[in-house]
């Protein structure tokens, strides 16, 4: 998707915030962007991250067929995803939630599966029951709708809640059927590094996932399909605004078709720097990596939001709203300087840009 596809997807999904005319009145929403849908936060405390790991945290952890082998069979040479990344099947894992040539893996790179439910065709609801260790949590919410249109998908979302959460999580669905591994993650409840205010360590804790149509009613549709799950996160580096406060977290280490990539760099500048192309980090001189850069601390949503480029990537750009994270994999590095740019929008004078960087594990 190239950047005016994506503004347009984006603007769409914005003019949408208006039609929800039944939300509760003084509760502050936030909304975050992804490439494929919109997801909203709506009740007290209930802000909500979207990670979009790789092309899409939705999309990076799949089975993507590899194009290139790179060698024989026989050769120990990796194969080549389509995104020219190397690319490995994962086998099955003991903890796995396999069912309909469907999988929810168990862990991915340092994320571990605490509970989830592949439900079946036509269930309007599921009920996801876990045991926390950690308030550091990362929901699978998702909703598959092929039978429809993109346009009448986009009509049904999937409703979800934590526990005793004032408000719920709300994403429209896709009219595109799944296959394969499932997302891991890609929706972190609760303020950047704080985790989720609705989960107590040791305290039996439930997410509860129904679907509704845009005016928050529930609805029953066939062919609908919906998948839910809750991960608990692992080990992760501070991101700190310019007076040292922490202000947001990376994970430090991502997995990509099926190799775990590690941290190593990042960096991170207030907004205000933005304009001045000074938030930048210098990309591996070789081999395949990933990036990851956002902004965190800008606020609720604004009317007229900025949107965020990264200079200095190669292929496919990218763009990423204002409090919105994106990664982006990258076949190969050169030592180049990538930098934040505003792309669109207006520019926010708080908040705080990051990129990372992160290489092939040993």
């Amino acid at each position: 998707m190239n950047l005016t596809d994506l503004r347009d997807e984006l603007t769409t999904h914005a003019d949408d915030l208006g039609t929800a005319t039944d939300l509760r009145a003084g509760v502050a929403a936030k909304v975050m962007q992804t490439k494929r849908r919109r997801a909203v936060a709506v009740g007290a405390g209930a802000t909500l991250a979207v990670a979009a790991l790789a092309v899409g945290v939705v999309t990076s952890l799949g089975r993507p067929s590899p194009t290139v082998p790179a060698g024989t069979p026989s050769s120990t040479a990796p194969m080549i995803g389509a995104d020219g990344l190397p690319y490995r099947a994962v086998p099955d894992a003991h903890g796995d939630i396999i069912k309909d040539g469907l999988r929810l893996r168990a862990h991915s790179a340092d994320s571990l599966l605490a509970g989830g439910a592949i439900g079946n065709v036509g269930q309007r609801s599921l009920d996801v029951d876990w045991n926390p260790t950690t308030t550091k949590i990362s929901l699978t919410v998702e909703c598959y709708a092929p039978t429809t249109s993109p346009t009448a998908a986009r009509d049904l979302m999937v409703r979800a809640r934590v526990g005793a959460m004032e408000g719920y999580v709300s994403m429209s669905c896709s009219a595109t059927a799944p296959g394969g591994d499932l997302p891991v993650g890609g929706l972190e409840l609760g303020p950047s590094g704080q985790g989720s205010a609705d989960v107590t360590v040791g305290t039996p804790a439930t997410l509860h996932i129904d679907l509704v149509d845009r005016q928050n009613r529930p609805v029953s549709r066939p062919g609908v399909r919906l998948v839910a799950a809750v991960y608990e996160l692992g080990p992760q580096t501070e991101v700190r605004d310019a007076a040292q406060q922490v202000v947001g977290l990376v994970p430090d280490a991502l997995e990509h078709q099926g190799y775990t990539y590690r941290l190593l760099a990042l960096t991170a500048g207030p907004l205000t720097d933005v304009a001045r192309r000074k938030v930048e980090l210098e990309a591996p001189s070789s081999g395949p990596y990933l990036v990851t850069y956002g902004t965190v601390g800008t606020g609720s949503l604004r009317a007229n939001p900025g949107y965020y480029t990264l200079d200095g990537l190669t292929g496919q750009a990218s763009q990423v709203q204002e409090g919105g994270r994106e990664t982006v994999p990258q076949s190969a590095g050169r030592g180049q300087w990538l930098t934040v740019q505003l792309g669109e929008g207006s520019p926010n004078s708080t908040g705080t840009a990051y990129i990372a960087t992160y290489v092939l594990a040993p």
